[in-house]
């Protein structure tokens, strides 16, 4: 899977989980606009269902807010961090 991240971006939860849930996604490159190659690899599966239960639990501690963009990226910036203990997948940036 190959694509390009206009804003130079590190991989989103999103590019994460679409590697874990299909087969044919075996390896993603993507290609930043400042030069940057991030090469995301998924060590265990289960981090699409822990990606679903940040989201969960944040959607209960804040009932109110109404942006859903604003809820995956605090769940996304949680997924980064719970990530350094579990390892449920590893980035290379070159």
């Amino acid at each position: 899977m190959l694509h390009n991240h206009p804003a130079s971006t590190p991989p989103s939860a999103t590019d994460i989980c679409t590697l874990a849930e299909h087969e044919w996604a075996r390896a993603s490159v993507i290609v930043c606009h400042d030069g940057t190659i991030y090469s995301p690899r998924v060590l265990r599966d289960d981090v699409v269902q822990a990606y679903n239960e940040v989201i969960e639990a944040i959607e209960a501690a804040c009932p109110n807010v109404a942006d859903r963009a604003e809820v995956e990226k605090a769940a996304q910036n949680e997924l980064y961090r719970e990530n350094e203990a579990t390892k449920w997948f590893k980035i290379i940036r070159r």
